[in-house]
């Protein structure tokens, strides 16, 4: 009798645990926007750069909620499409900076990552993410609510996320994962209105033990844009 009520406890305790982090996590979409709002937008328009090492690159990005997304940088002067996916098939750029077919092991992940227009947390019941409160912690005189979240299927081969949500904006300003055995923190800087929706507009990214760090900006943010031309799913003859 006593093992079960033990074993009762716990689950209440667990059950708890997902309830409140849940809490947290609807409280930030409906901080960004409401998740009757976010529903409308069905695509995403994102212009700026990507500061690496000191070095400045013009960025651009689009993604919809129907898989389609392309990746543009200007490296020394020149346009490239790093990568770019019409739902179906599409290319990447190579380490020779050549372009190669994406393979087909890889076009569920790419497709479900172009859908993610808010995010991995975004419709987390129905990707049956499993959610718990950890605890609130101070990170640099900001008191967070802190969520580890474990995703039914790998994002980018990570399967658990540590996101840090600003309890009294209930903005998430933060998120940890270890990739291939290194510990990888973002950190959202900003966050500014768009019609009516907040949406991060600087990113910093560091790499635990590895000097140097990886900075997005965008300065230009186009919600529901027209769909760009078909010519930027084609891989580039080289």
């Amino acid at each position: 009798m006593k093992k079960v009520l033990v074993s009762f406890l716990v689950v209440l305790a667990i059950s708890a645990s997902a309830q409140q982090a849940e809490k947290i996590v609807d409280q930030h979409f409906e901080a960004i926007g409401g998740y009757k709002n976010l529903a409308k937008i069905k695509s995403i328009f994102q212009k700026g750069k990507m500061v690496v090492s000191g070095m400045e690159m013009p960025y651009e990005s689009y993604q919809s909620v129907d898989g389609k997304m392309y990746v543009k940088m200007n490296m020394m002067g020149t346009d490239m499409i790093a990568l770019a996916f019409d739902g179906k098939n599409g290319f990447k750029m190579n380490r020779s900076m050549g372009y190669e077919d994406i393979a087909d092991k890889d076009k569920e992940s790419i497709m479900e990552n172009a859908k993610n227009l808010f995010g991995a947390l975004y419709q987390y019941k129905e990707k049956k993410h499993q959610l718990k409160y950890m605890k609130t912690e101070d990170v640099d005189g900001v008191t967070y609510d802190v969520v580890k979240v474990n995703t039914e299927k790998p994002i980018k081969g990570i399967d658990e996320f540590i996101f840090f949500f600003n309890a009294k904006t209930h903005l998430m300003e933060r998120f940890e994962a270890d990739k291939d055995g290194m510990k990888v923190i973002t950190k959202i800087t900003e966050y500014k209105d768009v019609d009516g929706y907040k949406f991060p507009t600087h990113t910093l990214i560091e790499v635990k033990g590895m000097p140097g760090s990886q900075e997005v900006i965008f300065d230009e943010i186009k919600i529901n844009p027209p769909a760009p031309d078909a010519s930027v799913y084609k891989k580039p003859i080289k």
